[in-house]
């Protein structure tokens, strides 16, 4: 949300599906630079893909997976005499990450001329 505040007026100028898929962190073929990083951010790195058509390059994203702290799970229970507290931990959350858990997700935005031509 604060790449969008901080490029606001840009942001506003952009089609309502394009402001949508920036809003919910997505890229979309035909995107331009500028629109991928207020929706992703900088990337991870940027590498020139020699042996294809000029002007094609690669963006990396690379996060790593859930990398939240397990939050216990807490269960009150009546019993005779007092009250019973057991507590547990676990993972929570989910989100996309490839090869299991707490393992780096890597997103390959290819540009073309300017615009995204493929997310992987």
């Amino acid at each position: 949300m604060s790449r969008i505040d901080a490029n606001r007026s840009v942001y506003e100028s952009w089609p309502v599906e394009v402001q949508s898929a920036v809003l919910e962190g997505r890229v979309e073929k035909g995107m331009t630079p500028e629109m991928v990083r207020v929706a992703l951010g900088e990337p991870t790195r940027v590498e020139p893909r020699s042996g294809y058509d000029p002007g094609e390059e690669l963006w990396i994203y690379v996060k790593k997976g859930d990398s939240k702290m397990p939050l216990p799970n807490i269960g009150v229970g009546t019993n005779i005499g007092g009250v019973g507290v057991s507590t547990s931990t676990g993972r929570r959350g989910g989100g996309r990450s490839r090869g299991g858990s707490g393992t780096p997700e890597e997103t390959q935005v290819v540009f073309q001329k300017g615009v995204v031509m493929r997310v992987n």
